[in-house]
C-alpha cells in the first residue's frame, strides 16, 4: 500500500508538471548506476599457515554495498512562477526503491529576496534481509529571506526543519525532529564576500530523551579573488548541550578551514591548504576525550588549457588528553600528495588526488598500530555525446601495519551512465 501511494504522488508531480502551460523548461533523465562500498582485512598468512602460505592466503572481506540500480529524473523551472524548480528522481536497486523530490522557490518580494528549498526522501526494502534502518521517510526545508540594505550590505534569517521516520526504529535507526534558524549578515567589498551569522539547532527524539540536545554557536567566512590568486576563510565555533542532568557527552568545538591560490606566473601556482578543529568534553569518560587535530598541505604545480598538475607535502597531527580512564590515540601522520584537475566547460570535469605516507601512534598497544597509508579519490564527470553523461565517484584507502593482521584495505565507488531528453 505504501508503494503504491508514493507512485500515486510521483505520477501526479509528474502529471501536474507536464501539462503545465506556465513551464519555462521541463526535462527528463534516465539512467543505471552501480554501487559498491567494501572493506578488508589481511591476515598475516606468513605467520598463520607457514612458509608456503602466500599462494592460499586469505582475508576477512565485508561487502556493505554491491548494486545496481536504474533511476528516472523529472524536472521542471518555470519563471512564470517567480524561479520554481522541482525535481522528481525514482532509483531502484535489486533489494530498494527510493524517491526523492526537491523543490526550490526563489521569489523577490517586493525589497527580500526569498530562497526556499527541500528535499523529501523516501527508502523501502522489498526484497531481501531487512535490518533496521533500511526503510525511512526523512524531510528537510529551508527558507532564507534577505535584505539588501545597500549594494554592499545584507541582512539575512533563515529557518529550517529536519523529519526522520523509520519503519524499525532501533537503538541506531530512531526518529527524531531537528528545527532552528540563523540570523546573519553578508557584506561584500569588490571582489571579496564576508559573512557573519548565529545558529541554534535543537533536535528531538521520540523514544529517548537522553538524545535531545540543543546546538548553538557562531559561524564566519571571508571569500576573496584578485589578480594573483585567491582566499576562502570559514571558521565555527559551537556548543552541544544534552541537557542531561549529569552534562555527560556536552562538548565546545571550533573548526578553522584555510585554503587558497598563489598564482606564480607563466602557468605556475601554490595551494596551501590548513584545517583545525578542537574538542572540549565536559566530563572525563571512557569514550569522549578532549582532541586537537591539525592538518595542512602545500601544493606547487603547473596549469595549461584546463589542466592542472600539483604535487608536494601534506600533515596530520591528532592530540587527545590522557587522563585516568584512558591513554590518548595521538599520532603524527606525514606524506605527500599529487593532484591532477581537468576541466572543459560544458564537456568534462575531473579531479584526481593520491595520497601517500605514514601515520605514528605516539602510544601503540595491542588494539592499534602504526601504518603506511595510501589513499586515490576521484570525481568525475563526463558528457559523453549528445545527452548521455557518464560520472563517478571512487575513494580507495590502503593501510599497512606492522602487525600485517591489521593490515585493510576500504573500497568506495558510485557511478550512473545517465541520458538526458
Amino acid at each position: 500500500m505504501t508503494r503504491i501511494w508514493v507512485a500515486a504522488i510521483f505520477l501526479g508531480i509528474v502529471g501536474g508538471t507536464y501539462h503545465s502551460p506556465s513551464a519555462t523548461d521541463f526535462g527528463i533523465k534516465a539512467g543505471i548506476g552501480y554501487d559498491f562500498l567494501s572493506q578488508e582485512y589481511f591476515l598475516d598468512s606468513l605467520t598463520q599457515a607457514g612458509v608456503d602460505s602466500f599462494l592460499t592466503g586469505w582475508s576477512l572481506k565485508t561487502n556493505y554495498l554491491d548494486d545496481f540500480r536504474g533511476m528516472l529524473e523529472l524536472r521542471m523551472s518555470s519563471s512564470d512562477f517567480r524561479k520554481l524548480d522541482l525535481r522528481a528522481v525514482y532509483e531502484q536497486g535489486s533489494e530498494k526503491l527510493r524517491l526523492k523530490l526537491y523543490p526550490a522557490w526563489r521569489p523577490k518580494l517586493g525589497q527580500f529576496k526569498l530562497d526556499a528549498s527541500g528535499e523529501l526522501d523516501w527508502r523501502n526494502r522489498y526484497r531481501g534481509e531487512v535490518e533496521p534502518g533500511d526503510s525511512y521517510l526523512s524531510g528537510t526545508g529551508r527558507a532564507k529571506l534577505k535584505l539588501p540594505i545597500d549594494e554592499r550590505f545584507t541582512l539575512w534569517v533563515q529557518g529550517q526543519g529536519e523529519l526522520v521516520r523509520f519503519a524499525d526504529p532501533s537503538a541506531v535507526a530512531f526518529d527524531y525532529q531537528r528545527f532552528g534558524g540563523k540570523l546573519g549578515t553578508d557584506l561584500f567589498a569588490g571582489l571579496s564576500l564576508a559573512s557573519l551569522d548565529v545558529f541554534y539547532l535543537a533536535r528531538n527524539v521520540t523514544d529517548s530523551g537522553d538524545l535531545n540536545y540543543a546546538n548553538f554557536g557562531l559561524e564566519a567566512a571571508w571569500l576573496a579573488l584578485a589578480s594573483r590568486g585567491d582566499i576562502d576563510l570559514a571558521a565555527r565555533l559551537e556548543r552541544k548541550d544534552y541537557q542531561r542532568l549529569d552534562r555527560s557527552d556536552d562538548y565546545s568545538r571550533l573548526e578553522f578551514g584555510g585554503r587558497g591560490k598563489l598564482l606564480l606566473g607563466s602557468g605556475w601556482f601554490g595551494r596551501p591548504e590548513i584545517e583545525f578543529e578542537a574538542n572540549w568534553f565536559n566530563a572525563e569518560d571512557l569514550v569522549n576525550s578532549n582532541y586537537t587535530k591539525t592538518t595542512a598541505s602545500v601544493v606547487a604545480g603547473y596549469g595549461f588549457d584546463g589542466l592542472e598538475v600539483g604535487l608536494g607535502p601534506e600533515m596530520e597531527w591528532l592530540t587527545m588528553a590522557q587522563d585516568s580512564l584512558q591513554d590518548g590515540e595521538d599520532y603524527l601522520e606525514t606524506g605527500g600528495k599529487g593532484t591532477i584537475d581537468y576541466s572543459k566547460l560544458g564537456r568534462f570535469f575531473g579531479t584526481l588526488d593520491y595520497h601517500l605516507g605514514y601515520r605514528r601512534l605516539t602510544n601503540p598497544s595491542d588494539l592499534q598500530t602504526s601504518f603506511t597509508y595510501q589513499r586515490l579519490n576521484l570525481i568525475g564527470d563526463w558528457r559523453v555525446v549528445g545527452g548521455f553523461n557518464f560520472n563517478i565517484l571512487l575513494g580507495l584507502e590502503w593501510e599497512w601495519h606492522t602487525r600485517a593482521e591489521d593490515n585493510n584495505r576500504l573500497v568506495l565507488l558510485s557511478s550512473s551512465l545517465t541520458y538526458a531528453f
